[in-house]
């Protein structure tokens, strides 16, 4: 066999199995399961959070809500979302903060306090400072990876399941839109 004819075989080959590579991350996902999804519980993987990688961490968390602020010091994660206009609903509210929870106490090895806040921005021209709806304090002892999963199965009531378990703050303002 001629010397052209085996690089051009070694050439055609190789680009086969550069092509066929490419398509491995595209299978992870597949069988993993929901792109960026965190394991919260899980222990083989613990993730250990830092001023350096909290941005990276905050990425994996699914979102519904508009996060407005972030901060980590002394083992206390403390996070502020917007309510946004026309505000989400009370499900939809409920549901982020307990996701919250969970992916800051059960998906990391050194947070021992979760701190979330829901916010709203007053309508208006002038810029006003935002309002206090609601504030959550949760600690990792109230956790427990069996609420977890009747939680993420639809078997607990998330909004009684956050006042009986975790500290929650209800504001006037909070308690005038629900009646609303």
């Amino acid at each position: 066999m001629q010397l052209w004819i085996r690089f051009l075989i070694v050439g055609i080959l190789s680009l086969c199995m550069a092509w066929l590579l490419s398509y491995l991350p595209e299978l992870e996902t597949h069988f993993i399961g929901e792109q960026n999804e965190l394991q919260v519980f899980n222990n083989d993987n613990p993730f250990t959070l830092t001023e350096k990688n909290i941005v990276d961490w905050v990425v994996t968390v699914p979102l519904h809500l508009d996060l407005i602020r972030v901060d980590w010091s002394d083992r206390i994660l403390s996070v502020d979302f917007e309510a946004g206009t026309p505000m989400e609903t009370t499900e939809v509210i409920y549901n982020q903060l307990l996701e919250f929870v969970y992916y800051g106490l059960g998906g990391t090895t050194n947070v021992n306090r979760v701190w979330v806040r829901l916010v709203q921005t007053p309508e208006g021209a002038e810029p006003q400072p935002k309002r206090l709806l609601l504030a959550l304090d949760a600690h990792r002892s109230q956790i427990s990876e069996s609420d977890y999963q009747s939680w993420k199965n639809g078997q607990i009531n998330v909004e009684q399941f956050i006042e009986s378990r975790f500290q929650l703050t209800v504001t006037p303002l909070w308690t005038r839109i629900q009646l609303e």
